[in-house]
């Protein structure tokens, strides 16, 4: 079922910690219509959204759904571009709070569920289990934030290493010929991720959009220094030009566009770094022709082993990311435990009911 699915990453462990763009997609003075779905661990949030993003599937409504970037196999939103409706967990770490109450952000609250006196008498447990999680994550965090050090060195390698100028004058002819500007319109952006650091390692959701984007252009680049400025280039006409687009950053460094996807053309480009290879045979662009391949060459040992370096820092951080999902299991015991689901699941079809109408 799933495959039918785009999916992108709201969230990212990062090595500027953890970055949230829960609050950047959607807007309140354009018509959205967005649940910020409230409770503790195991309450069912993610059931509930699943649930919703199902029958909106099944109604005929494109549903894009959102994974934790703690555990991929949860739910921590669910879009529904068309009819601009979204859910979102809106709990920590990335809360989010109504910036218009009921006229755009409605809570959806699963406490009112949960057996309180259930809880309480397991409070000090369940506050022991909370500090030994962030535990935890601190140290996930610590090994990105050198991760991202010598991603940053790596990049900076590289990027002494390209013609700027060049890589921007060949993108932006390249923009001209794709991206017909669009008169009296409106340009938009939703930040999101395609990959991240997860207790299953790095996952990639490239492949869930491949079957919604007819067009798609690879730039073929294992260094960054050219993807970095080509995307950027590809960014600034797409929005010059008046397109809604969807940009996603780099995971570890969340400044950097790694991909951008215009949906109105079926277009995406994508960069194809040292995640992984992009499992598609379109239009592939090969970034060495915008490096000067002689000083290239001569920092290749450095680069190769930095990188070996930033895989063995990334593969620290999962396994700690895995540790802290492992606790987070044993702390939704308690919620599981104190909750109605069968009144739970009565509300979760009524509310797809009523909101789908």
């Amino acid at each position: 079922m799933e495959n039918r699915y785009q999916k992108f990453f709201l969230a990212a462990n990062s090595c500027k910690g953890f970055v949230s763009h829960f609050a950047d997609n959607y807007d309140p003075a354009d018509g959205w219509q967005v649940f910020l779905v409230k409770g503790g661990p195991g309450t069912g949030k993610s059931s509930f959204m699943k649930h919703f993003a199902y029958h909106a599937n099944q109604a005929g409504e494109v549903a894009v759904l959102c994974p934790c970037s703690s555990d991929p196999g949860s739910l921590d939103g669910v879009i529904l571009p068309d009819k601009k409706i979204l859910l979102l967990d809106a709990t920590a770490p990335h809360t989010v709070d109504p910036k218009l109450p009921g006229a755009c952000e409605n809570l959806v609250d699963l406490g009112q569920f949960w057996n309180s006196e259930k809880l309480r008498k397991n409070a000090a447990e369940i506050m022991e289990i909370g500090q030994e999680n962030g535990r935890f994550h601190a140290k996930a965090k610590r090994y990105l934030l050198a991760a991202g050090k010598v991603a940053e060195g790596r990049l900076s390698l590289a990027e002494a290493c390209t013609d700027a100028s060049r890589c921007a004058r060949f993108t932006e002819r390249l923009c001209h010929r794709l991206l017909p500007i669009k008169k009296a319109a409106e340009s938009r952006e939703w930040p999101r991720f395609l990959q991240g650091v997860t207790p299953s390692g790095i996952v990639d959701y490239t492949e869930s959009l491949l079957p919604h984007f007819a067009k798609r252009i690879v730039l073929c680049d294992p260094f960054g220094g050219v993807g970095k400025i080509f995307m950027q280039t590809v960014r600034f006409c797409a929005l010059r030009s008046g397109y809604e687009i969807i940009t996603c950053y780099d995971p570890f460094l969340p400044e950097i566009v790694d991909h951008v996807l215009i949906p109105e053309l079926s277009l995406a480009f994508f960069t194809e770094r040292y995640i992984g290879q992009i499992p598609c045979d379109e239009r592939r662009i090969h970034a060495r022709r915008f490096y000067d391949v002689t000083a290239l060459h001569g920092r290749r040992e450095r680069l190769n082993f930095d990188r070996k370096v930033m895989t063995e820092l990334l593969k620290e951080a999962s396994a700690c990311l895995k540790q802290a999902k492992a606790v987070h299991d044993d702390l939704e015991e308690f919620y599981i435990h104190a909750m109605d689901f069968p009144a739970l699941t009565d509300f979760a079809e009524d509310f797809t009911a009523r909101v789908l109408a």
